[in-house]
């Protein structure tokens, strides 16, 4: 779905009520980081991705002989990257979704429309059912998309490593390489 589409279905959810992408862009990201924080990911902003009205919400690689599969949240970046001397050896470039467009369906359009909702001060039936459309398309997209996060959005706050050898008293273990020095071990 691009941007025009994406518009039209939120305003068509409002009964009629018009508004333009200048005006509700940033609800758009809010809905992104309500996934983010569900699915521990790192998805790009609607206004990062989506700079015009037929833009659409991909991102894109560029595969590189030396260097494996780098991954461009933004057309421009990708562009940019595409004439640089230093992507010489690419073998193959693609977009592809960020998610899919059903998610965009179920949950980011019905959050958009709920916030808006929010704003007017109308928090009848139809704020509340469309809140919990989006809830409960959070809660599917959890249960169906989790495991499918492409690597690149998966924001990895880093590992602890467990180990079931209690008897050291400590099942944890920070792994740090013997030669690391912090600011403080000067």
């Amino acid at each position: 779905m691009n941007r025009d589409q994406i518009m039209r279905r939120v305003n068509q959810r409002l009964d009629g009520r018009l508004y333009r992408w200048e005006d509700i862009k940033y609800d758009f990201d809010d809905a992104i980081l309500l996934i983010n924080e569900k699915l521990q990911a790192n998805f790009p902003m609607f206004t990062d991705v989506m700079i015009d009205h037929t833009s659409k919400y991909l991102y894109y690689t560029i595969t590189d002989k030396e260097k494996g599969v780098v991954y461009f949240e933004t057309e421009e970046l990708w562009d940019q990257a595409k004439l640089s001397p230093h992507y010489t050896n690419i073998t193959g470039t693609s977009t592809m979704p960020v998610f899919p467009d059903k998610y965009i369906r179920t949950v980011v359009i019905p959050s958009v429309v709920a916030r808006l909702l929010e704003r007017e001060d109308e928090f009848g039936n139809l704020q509340s059912s469309i809140r919990q459309e989006a809830s409960n398309g959070l809660n599917t997209m959890f249960l169906e998309y989790y495991d499918l996060v492409p690597g690149y959005f998966i924001n990895d706050g880093g590992t602890m490593d467990y180990t079931n050898n209690h008897s050291r008293g400590n099942p944890f273990e920070i792994n740090r390489a013997k030669e690391y020095k912090g600011p403080l071990d000067e």
